[in-house]
């Protein structure tokens, strides 16, 4: 294409990739908000409230199959 500039060409991004992007955000921001809801219930109990992030941020990991 001609007349066409190079950044409208490489834009170009299908429904599936977008969904997969939104996806991405909300599960970030997901976790985020509960490493906050953990800290506040971890310094309710007189804990570091790095105590609840650091066992939000473990429970969220997949375990992974050694091979």
């Amino acid at each position: 294409m001609q007349g066409t500039p190079a950044f409208l060409l490489e834009s170009k991004t299908s429904c599936c990739e977008k969904m997969e992007e939104i996806f991405m955000l909300t599960s970030l921001g997901l976790i985020f908000l509960l490493g906050l809801l953990m800290a506040a219930i971890c310094q309710k109990i007189h804990l570091p409230r790095i105590i609840g992030m650091l066992f939000t941020g473990i429970s969220n990991t997949k375990p992974r199959q050694l091979s």
